[in-house]
């Protein structure tokens, strides 16, 4: 639908970097890209 050249997304409520690939949204969207996608872990506290 889109052309993108990279999708940014932030993730939330995992511990390790591996858990925010496994059954969440972020892995859904990483399955359908075709593009890379690039996963920032949100912060644990307001800045």
């Amino acid at each position: 639908e889109y052309s993108a050249d990279l999708i940014v997304m932030t993730t939330h409520g995992h511990e390790g970097f591996l858990d925010v690939f496994r059954g969440s949204t972020t892995e859904r969207v990483l399955r359908g890209a075709r593009c890379p996608l690039l996963a920032i872990p949100a912060l644990k506290k307001p800045m």
